[in-house]
């Protein structure tokens, strides 16, 4: 459907994420919510199901991640601190999402900050909070676009130079079948990734959580 605004705006997110793995500085032009709505559509690359929350009353998360390995289901938030006026994170903002991590039971929390955090933001942290949440700057973001311009290209989703429709097929094939985006029961947007083999998925979901909150 041409009209459907979240086809567009999935093209657009895809555009920013390329700008930005050649051009980082480019991040610092995006809006806040135009931050959450790129860092959800890198999520939904690699491979996660993903809920993008309202602008407001979130509940003090942007991004709901989730996994699913047999009948378990596995699930995280982000936060997401990308503020114009370049403020650092401070101990009191981690502790708040850390507290939620904690209160609703998820597997652990990312928190992204493009300015950083304070000198002292994690010192008000529990052994056992600081095992359940993960901190990430700019680099993150940057390191993410990068990932998924690499999955994208080598699962034929994006043209690479030489790359055969036999090569590319076979990869989705392999991979996983990527869904679009729908809107959530929430308000939010959700997005899905289904594997082909259970065995797969799992392995490949190890490798994400590996990969993306140690």
């Amino acid at each position: 459907n041409p009209y459907d605004i979240l086809i567009h705006l999935r093209k657009f997110n895809k555009s920013i994420i390329r700008c930005i793995a050649c051009a980082p500085e480019q991040l610092y032009n995006l809006e806040w919510r135009d931050t959450e709505r790129v860092i959800a559509e890198l999520f939904e690359g690699i491979g996660f199901n993903v809920t993008l929350t309202r602008c407001s009353k979130d509940g003090g998360k942007d991004i709901i991640l989730e996994y699913k390995i047999g009948n378990s289901t596995k699930s995280y938030i982000i936060e997401i601190k990308h503020w114009k006026s370049k403020t650092k994170v401070n101990k009191n903002s981690v502790k708040r999402f850390t507290q939620i991590v904690v209160n609703e039971n998820r597997e652990k929390g990312l928190m992204i900050s493009t300015f950083g955090y304070t000198r002292n933001y994690y010192e008000s942290l529990t052994e056992h909070e600081l095992k359940k949440v993960c901190f990430g700057t700019r680099n993150k973001i940057v390191d993410l676009c990068k990932t998924y311009e690499k999955i994208q290209v080598s699962c034929g989703l994006v043209p690479a130079a030489g790359a055969s429709a036999e090569g590319a097929a076979g990869c989705v094939s392999e991979a996983g079948t990527f869904s679009g985006s729908a809107a959530g029961s929430d308000g939010g947007v959700t997005a899905g990734f289904s594997s082909s083999r259970g065995g797969q998925a799992a392995r490949a979901s190890s490798r994400m959580e590996a990969c993306f909150f140690s």
